[in-house]
């Protein structure tokens, strides 16, 4: 039984974002940003969706 386990772990490596937890945050994050820039555009306010651009 362990070295079945040991086989099926040799096949699914660790996740990589166990090793770069912060990307997908960063990822999260730029989207939202970016979202709330489009959204202020469509809303008349150029200025502030400039500067989130």
């Amino acid at each position: 039984m362990d070295a079945t386990n040991r086989e099926i772990e040799s096949l699914f490596p660790d996740k990589k974002r166990n090793k770069n937890p912060l990307v997908p945050i960063g990822a999260l994050l730029t989207a939202g940003v970016l979202t709330a820039g489009l959204i202020s555009f469509k809303k008349g306010n150029s200025e502030l969706g400039q500067k989130l651009m």
